[in-house]
Formats: structure tokens, C-alpha cells, sequence
């Protein structure tokens, strides 16, 4: 008999009476699983989907429950546990999105906690290291640079976080000046974490890796130089057809990261946006480019920079907003009746930023 996500947790069976028996189900079952787990791969995904499914059926089945499946998962040091087997060098490629995923099913429970501060400063040197080179090219690395960006977007972003992930990276120039004697935020993670020294940046991702794969498809071509940081790596101007698909979803992750580092609880995370001189026009040229989701997400993070954002509304006027806004939604407007719920969006928030924008 199938049990409720709830019941399995409190050891009550509603539809019994609402009787209570002794244990706790579920989490007799994880504890004496996870052992297996890191030795078979095969019961480990099933373990991982066992996991999604209870938490999206828990929205349907029982919302107002007092400890949701999450917290469950917090509580049990189970999610604590995924970010252990994810960081690892011998998971495998589908237990690794699998994981991610089910953490990212987690976020709502992990905001302004020390241990997602943690794991996500690994994450993102985990990132920075995967980005290396045509990644795109490889399958199983392009899987794990989607699943981490999902993750990384689904997170409500704190100022640390934020700046984690787009504060500038130093150039190999800059890299060997005096470093100034006030540490940056992001060298007070590292040095908090025991990585490393506090007047170090190298921990950061940087808004123009970001930006780079959101605009993947659109560089020039040029050799790469072997190691340097993906910002300063020149892209392929057209992915190979095999690899358009992979190169898509990678461009749209990375647009739900900057859709989330720009809505953020952080106070500086759209100056961000603004100081930077590639993020403004590359998401204008989304809106006529990209295919779907691509020009959603961009107006998206358009709204949300010029909503309440008075240092925005200079810089989207200066690069005339307004009429690319205008054409993209004329282009766009055939598709508006037939297409899915994305190009109804993209009309709906382009006519508001229109009126934010005069």
C-alpha cells in the first residue's frame, strides 16, 4: 500500500484512523540505505527519485504539514549528505544531476544557512574548473554544468552568494598586483571555509563567465589558452550540430542563474548588471535571437533590473530599450496564440518594462 510522503515520515497513516506506530519510516529507510547507496549507483538513483517524488507529491497531497519533506531531509543530515556524494571525484554523471536535482528541490530550506554557503563556494570552484575548454563538447560535463546552474538558480541568494558568483575575477595581470589590505567579501568566505587566504578573489565564478555562456553560440572564434579562466576564453561563433541542444540548455541555466542573482536579496546585485558593459546589450540581443526560453528569461532579467532600480533606466535608455523591446515583441507577436507559455510571457513583461521605461 502506497503511503502518503507525510506518513512515511511521522509513522502516521491517515486513512487508518491517524493511529501512530513506533519509528519513523522514511528515515529508517534512508540510514539504512545510504551506505548502499555510495556503493551501487543503480539503487542510489532510485533512492534520488524515491526523494523527488515524495517532495513534489507533498505539494499536492499535504501543503500545510508542519515539517515539510525538506526540512525532513535538513534534519536527517540527508541533504548535507548529497552535497558530500556531489562534490566527489568518483560520482558518476547521473547520480551527480540526479543529486543536484533533489538539492535543488531543497533550496527552500537551505537560505541563510552556513552549510549552503559552504557547499556553494565548492560548487562554484567545481564550476570554474568544468568550464574549462570546449565543455560543451563533452556530454557528461555539460550535463554537470546544466544540473549546477539549475541547482545555483534555484536558490534564494544572499549578498555572499551573490558575489560568489559574479564579483570580478582577477585577469592574470591584475592577479600578480599587491593585493589591497582590506579583504574582499568573497576572500572572507574563502579563508571562513579554510580555503584560500583572505585577500584572494579566485573564489568567485564572475558576472563575464556567466555572460559567456549565456551567449554561447554568439563569440568569435579564436584558440583557446590552455587553463586561462572561461571569461577570458574566446567561444565558437556556431557549437557543432550535435552539441546545439547541450549548448541551448547551458544558455538558458545560465540566464536562470542571472534571473536569480538579479532578484536576490542582495543590495549591490544589480550594480552588477549595470557596471558591467556586455550584460545590458547581450540581453537586448536575446530578445530577438535567442529561441525559446531564451528571450523570456532575458526580458525577465530586464524587468527586474529597471523595477525600482533608478541607475538601470540611464543605461537601457541610452542603448534605446524601448524600441528593441517594440520590435522583438512585433516580431514575436505570430507566435503569441500558438506557441507555449513562454511567448505569452514575453509579451506581458515586454509591455510592462515598455511602461517602466516611458
Amino acid at each position: 500500500r502506497a503511503h502518503r510522503p507525510h506518513e512515511l515520515r511521522t509513522g502516521k497513516d491517515e486513512r487508518s484512523g491517524g493511529g501512530e506506530h513506533r519509528g519513523d519510516g522514511l528515515a529508517s529507510i534512508l540510514t539504512c540505505l545510504r551506505a548502499t547507496c555510495e556503493k551501487d549507483d543503480g539503487i542510489f538513483v532510485e533512492v534520488l527519485q524515491l526523494l523527488s517524488q515524495c517532495m513534489h507529491a507533498e505539494e499536492d497531497w499535504a501543503p500545510g504539514i508542519s515539517e515539510c519533506m525538506p526540512l525532513f531531509l535538513l534534519r536527517l543530515d540527508l541533504v548535507q549528505w548529497l552535497m558530500r556524494c556531489s562534490l566527489r571525484r568518483g560520482t558518476t554523471t547521473v547520480v551527480f544531476c540526479k543529486a543536484m536535482g533533489v538539492l535543488s528541490q531543497c533550496s527552500s530550506v537551505l537560505s541563510g544557512r552556513p552549510v549552503l554557503l559552504r557547499f556553494l563556494s565548492q560548487v562554484v570552484e567545481s564550476l570554474r574548473t568544468s568550464l574549462k575548454g570546449h565543455f560543451w563538447q563533452d556530454e557528461s560535463r555539460c550535463r554537470r554544468v546544466v544540473a549546477t546552474l539549475h541547482f545555483v538558480a534555484s536558490l534564494r541568494l544572499c549578498a555572499r552568494s551573490v558575489e560568489l558568483l559574479v564579483a570580478s575575477v582577477p585577469s592574470a595581470h591584475t592577479a600578480a598586483l599587491p593585493q589591497p589590505p582590506t579583504p574582499s567579501p568573497v576572500g572572507v568566505v574563502n579563508a571562513a571555509i579554510g580555503g584560500q587566504g583572505a585577500s584572494e578573489v579566485f573564489g568567485s565564478l564572475g558576472m563575464d563567465a556567466l555572460l559567456d555562456l549565456a551567449e554561447l553560440e554568439a563569440r568569435p572564434t579564436a584558440a583557446n589558452s590552455a587553463g586561462a579562466p572561461l571569461a577570458h576564453q574566446p567561444l565558437p561563433r556556431v557549437a557543432p550540430t550535435s552539441a546545439s541542444a547541450a549548448v541551448h540548455e547551458v544558455r538558458a541555466a545560465a540566464l536562470r542563474v542571472l534571473l536569480a542573482v538579479a532578484a536576490s536579496e542582495a543590495p549591490h546585485a544589480k550594480a552588477y548588471f549595470v557596471s558591467s558593459s556586455r550584460a545590458m546589450p547581450l540581453l537586448l540581443r536575446l530578445l530577438r535571437r535567442g529561441r525559446s526560453p531564451l528571450p523570456a528569461l532575458a526580458i525577465s532579467i530586464l524587468w527586474v533590473l529597471a523595477y525600482n532600480h533608478q541607475r538601470a533606466l540611464p543605461v537601457l535608455r541610452h542603448l534605446h530599450a524601448a524600441e528593441a523591446i517594440r520590435v522583438a515583441v512585433s516580431e514575436a507577436s505570430s507566435k503569441v496564440a500558438s506557441e507555449d507559455r513562454d511567448a505569452k510571457h514575453f509579451a506581458r513583461v515586454a509591455e510592462q518594462l515598455s511602461i517602466i521605461l516611458g
